[in-house]
């Protein structure tokens, strides 16, 4: 593939009330910035982001990796540890063993509309059409309306790549497409309010063959490769990145 498939990976998942501290310590001032800093500059994911916080049917940490790439970054999973981005060392790793109900999907970009990083997000995942996958034009139209929206500042839709391992739950090409999308938003409360009213849109307009399935968060933490510089690790940690 020559040409650059751009993207986003999305995780989730839920970890035990007794680490969510922890959690966020080591996945905040560490993992983040080692997880940029290996897809930086190879054609991977270019920033990352942790959403927390998480209300209604998916779990309740979500995580947003944007690609200009998912090519590149398919090459790069394939690879050892340091060059594999999701390397971890022994602290991460004491808290990944306790991560539950875990998806993961790797995506490549279908549409998106909006631009910035909004203080709240909306993550759905749901079952797409050939058509809509195709590029339907009903993907452009809703969009346009789902931008309108008072509290929404960004939109992006993209369909779950079975080439580039790993997705969880696995997906082959002979299953029905897996799409994703994060709606972004200045006001956790409104975005709240109109998921009823998305969630019937998407699934009447048939961009979703059946209702999506939602998570609500609130943003925890973003880390922009071109900030890996002044980032410090946490007092007594080596510096991974």
């Amino acid at each position: 593939m020559t040409m650059q498939a751009r993207g986003f990976v999305a995780l989730w998942h839920n970890v035990p009330p007794g680490i969510d501290e922890e959690y966020n310590l080591v996945h905040t001032r560490e993992h983040v910035p080692d997880y940029v800093a290996n897809a930086a500059g190879r054609g991977g994911i270019d920033s990352g982001r942790r959403y927390s916080e998480g209300k209604g049917q998916l779990p309740a940490y979500f995580m947003f990796y944007p690609a200009r790439d998912m090519s590149a970054f398919a090459r790069l999973a394939q690879k050892p540890w340091p060059e594999h981005p999701g390397g971890s060392s022994i602290w991460f790793n004491a808290i990944i063993d306790q991560y539950r109900d875990s998806w993961r999907n790797n995506c490549r970009l279908l549409a998106q509309r909006g631009g910035g990083t909004g203080g709240a997000a909306s993550s759905l995942i749901m079952p797409l059409s050939e058509e809509v996958v195709a590029g339907a034009p009903i993907v452009d139209d809703v969009l346009a309306w789902l931008i309108g929206l008072p509290p929404v500042v960004a939109v992006h839709l993209g369909v779950t790549d079975p080439d580039i391992a790993p997705n969880r739950p696995p997906l082959t090409r002979h299953d029905t497409a897996v799409g994703v999308m994060v709606i972004e938003g200045f006001s956790r409360l409104l975005l709240a309010q109109l998921l009823p009213e998305i969630l019937s849109r998407l699934e009447q307009s048939g961009i979703a063959t059946e209702k999506p399935r939602y998570g609500l968060y609130q943003l925890a933490y973003e880390l922009r490769a071109e900030e890996l510089d002044q980032v410090e690790p946490f007092p007594g940690r080596p510096r991974r990145w």
